[in-house]
Parts: structure tokens; sequence; C-alpha cells
């Protein structure tokens, strides 16, 4: 048995990326591993199966919580395969001296280019003309062209600049509202920081890239939602927890708003039951977490979290760790 033992606890989805980036390394360099594709997050229990004997675990959306990381007696590293952490108790990883890790920029193009898809379908209802012609209904539909439209972006981040970078070629006048300023960027695209509250007042489309944290959590609730144009659009490929469902499940049927666009949820996957799919797709158009699900960004994503699994296995520091502060 090898002294250094990895977990890999992904969805089955990444399979054949973990198989040409990953697994032929790890076991060249003779890693013990364990491997479990899923298609439904694992439950604590099965996590602490996995977890409690490894020395490195690459994981993907489990909830990683600090009865897990209590019950393991080796591990050194959390490996994220992706961007956003907020499912794993970084608090309790780092009393425990175990690194968190994550893939920051990695997926930041492929989120921008389906963030751009949602705009264009909210903007010319292109899955809802879809939907009327496989129902035998040859419908002329009305949509909006992007040009001379507000967009707003809230969190001008790594994917929140690559939404804006191909948001100004299709003539978007783009405001944004974030914590931090990059007033050389804003120059170039020739974006204008504003307030959250005036974005949100002002914009014909929202797009929301944000990270899920204590501050950013039920930002978007029902007094903010009010505050958008009747005609207007909110688009989330961030967090679910982000935006007040409720409330948003609200504002579509009072039509306080024209429609949503979102990729993400609170609870994944969301019940059968949720309001939000009673809306035909004219109102909302709703996807299964997929933003970033590009061949290219599970390569990078990939390359990253392999190569710092590697990094711990020599007892070495790994980047990105989301956890050192």
């Amino acid at each position: 048995m090898s002294h250094f033992k990895v977990s890999i606890t992904l969805p089955k989805g990444f399979k054949i990326i973990y198989k040409n980036k990953m697994r032929q390394e790890f076991l060249r360099r003779k890693f013990e591993v364990i491997e479990y594709f899923y298609e439904t997050p694992l439950k604590e229990h099965q996590i602490i199966h996995y977890l409690k004997d490894v020395d490195a675990a690459v994981v993907g959306g489990e909830n990683i919580s600090r009865e897990v990381i209590e019950k393991t007696k080796r591990l050194k590293i959390i490996a994220y395969f992706g961007v956003g952490v907020d499912k794993i108790n970084l608090k309790a990883a780092k009393e425990k001296g175990i690194y968190v890790t994550n893939t920051p920029n990695a997926n930041a193009i492929s989120v921008a280019e389906f963030t751009i898809g949602l705009i264009l379908n909210c903007m010319r209802k292109i899955c809802f003309s879809h939907n009327q012609l496989r129902n035998k209904n040859w419908q002329l539909v009305i949509g909006s062209e992007c040009e001379g439209k507000i967009l707003g972006i809230i969190g001008l981040g790594s994917i929140g600049k690559e939404v804006a970078k191909r948001a100004s070629h299709l003539g978007f006048n783009i405001r944004a509202f974030d914590i931090k300023y990059d007033y050389e960027f804003a120059s170039k695209y020739d974006i204008k920081y504003i307030s959250l509250d005036k974005l949100l007042s002002i914009s014909d489309i929202i797009s929301i890239h944000m990270p899920l944290n204590c501050r950013t959590i039920g930002i978007i609730d029902k007094t903010k939602i009010n505050k958008m144009k009747n005609m207007s659009y909110l688009i989330n490929t961030s967090r679910g927890e982000i935006v007040d469902e409720q409330a948003l499940i609200e504002a579509l049927e009072l039509k306080i708003i024209s429609g949503v666009a979102l990729d993400v949820f609170k609870n994944e996957p969301p019940s059968r039951k949720n309001k939000l799919f009673q809306f035909n797709s004219l109102r909302s158009i709703t996807t299964s977490h997929v933003a970033a699900g590009t061949i290219e960004a599970a390569n990078r994503i990939a390359e990253v979290t392999r190569d710092n699994v590697i990094l711990v296995s020599k007892g070495q520091e790994p980047i990105f760790i989301t956890n050192k502060k």
C-alpha cells in the first residue's frame, strides 16, 4: 500500500476528464486512489467514509461539514474541483491543519459565455420560440436588441469581467457593483461603478457573479428585487443562496420583473415542486448548474487540482489556498 492515499469523489460528468488529466499521474506516483463518481451529492456518512483515512481528497459538490473534517485521521488537503468552496467548513479545516484549495479563473470564460447565452435567450425569447414550435405552434415572438440596453453586473471579478468583455461587443451600456474597484479595466470597457440599489433600478439585464459568503447570502432579497425595472431580467450563474428564491417567485407572479434565467438554486437539485418551474420559458429559463461545464474549463481545473495534490504529497504548500488567513 502506498504511503499517500487519495480519495476522488466527483460528479459522473467529470469521470473522463479525471482519467485523462489526473488518474495516470497519481498512479505513476504510486498513490493509492479511491474513486467514486456520483449522480447526486453524497450524504454526510458517505463523505466521512471516503475521507476519514486518506491524505488528500478531491471533491466536487459535497457538503464538507465540521463533523466530516473532525472524523478525518490523516487528511492534509481538500482540493475542490472548481471555484466556490462555500460548502466546505474552512474554519474547521484550518483548525485541523488541512489545506482547502480551489481553482480560481479556470472556469471564468465558460461561465461568461453561458451567461451571454442566457442574456440572448432572455432578450430574443429563443427557448420560448423553440418550445412553441415543438408544440406545433408557428408563432411570431417579438424580442429586444441588446444594443443600447443597460447590463448591470453584480460582482466584477474574473467571471464578471469576462461577461463585460463580451457584452461590450453586443452594444450594452455596462454598469457594475463590487466592493473592489478595478478602474483600469472599467475604463477600458467603459464601465461605470454604481451602488447596488442604483444598478437594480436602472438595468435592463442584471447578472450576478458574486461568491457566496456571510456578506452575500440573501443579498438580493424582496426589497432589492422590488427596485428592479418592470421589464428587466435577473440572471444568476453564481450561487442560488445569494437570491431570496421565494421573493423571486413572488416578483414573477406579480409581474414586478419580466423574467429570470437561473443556473443555480438554493437547494440542488431543486424540488420538482419548485414554483420557478411553473412559469413558461418567457418568464423563467432554468438550467442544472452547468455554466462552468465545458471540456476546456474542466481540463484547466483538473490540472490545477492534480498539481496541488502532488505538491502536498511532497510536503510542499499548494497554490490557491482558500483558508490561509
